[in-house]
């Protein structure tokens, strides 16, 4: 019977999980009875697990103390207008992570004045609109990483003039507006946009930021692209090149593209001099191997005189 008995336990939570779930995290310690941790007021973060029914589950949480709400593995394809209204006074982090987010509408941050923290990564978005953050003044964070993004309205970065961290990696960025760095707020700290298809023009100078900043996450990117930006670099001071993102990179891919074919070209050089200075020592007496040798660049003549 007790084996029974957990077994349907088990079973029992698996359904619940596969339901998703929701719960508050972090209790504090003094809330010791059963009672007490029931108490909506004693709640301070409202997670939920694999929801299927983002609205509703926000209406299950607590109005009074919830000051950030954690979703993850879900399926919130909207964000509606006044979604998060209740908790305003006092919400300062949204979190959805991996949850099919593909729609803001305009209004769906309003009233949060206080939000610190904008957690979207490995969602669908595929844009950056400014009117999301015109109440975001306070915000800190911006991480809308590993989602679909093509396009951003630079006006959003005068609304947040206190972020810190803004991380857009791995989405489908072709570009930025002109003079996107020359505009982020002078509080940024760090800017990630690594793993987008972008120009090396704007790339470079994302990199070069980042650097002025003494950034070190972004340090082994930078020393890994170091050639790259050179030659971006001998670009764009080339006067032969027109000073446009397209024209730019036409000239990095054709210069790297000829570096490439010249290390192949002199790479099939040093092999064939070698295969033929091997056949030569092959078939000549002792007395010519220094002879046939001498002829091989440095690098090739190791293996021969071994």
């Amino acid at each position: 019977m007790q084996r029974l008995a957990v077994v349907v336990v088990i079973v029992a939570a698996l359904a619940n999980y596969a339901n998703g779930f929701c719960y508050r995290k972090n209790p504090p310690k003094s809330q010791e009875s059963t009672e007490a941790l029931q108490q909506p007021g004693n709640y301070s973060i409202w997670v939920c697990v694999q929801s299927k029914d983002f609205a509703g589950d926000l209406e299950k949480a607590p109005k009074r103390n919830i000051t950030q709400v954690w979703m993850s593995m879900s399926q919130v394809p909207k964000l509606s207008n006044d979604q998060f209204a209740k908790f305003a006074d006092k919400l300062i982090k949204i979190e959805i992570w991996g949850s099919k987010l593909a729609e803001i509408e305009d209004n769906a941050f309003r009233g949060l004045k206080e939000l610190k923290g904008l957690i979207l990564p490995q969602n669908e978005l595929t844009s950056i609109k400014s009117v999301w953050f015109k109440d975001s003044s306070k915000l800190l964070e911006l991480n809308l990483a590993f989602n679909r993004i093509q396009s951003v309205e630079i006006a959003f970065l005068k609304l947040v003039p206190a972020l810190i961290n803004l991380d857009l990696r791995g989405n489908e960025l072709v570009s930025v507006p002109a003079d996107f760095v020359k505009q982020l707020p002078a509080s940024l700290r760090r800017l990630n946009l690594y793993n987008n298809p972008m120009n090396y023009k704007q790339t470079m100078e994302a990199v070069e930021w980042s650097k002025s900043k003494d950034d070190k996450a972004n340090e082994p990117k930078l020393r890994e692209l170091k050639h790259v930006f050179n030659v971006t670099r001998a670009c764009i001071d080339d006067k032969a090149v027109e000073k446009t993102n397209e024209a730019v990179d036409k000239c990095v891919e054709d210069r790297l593209n000829n570096e490439i074919l010249a290390a192949a070209a002199g790479i099939a050089t040093v092999g064939s001099v070698a295969t033929s200075a091997a056949t030569t020592v092959t078939a000549a007496p002792s007395s010519t191997v220094v002879a046939a040798t001498s002829t091989l660049p440095a690098a090739a003549s190791t293996p021969a005189s071994a």
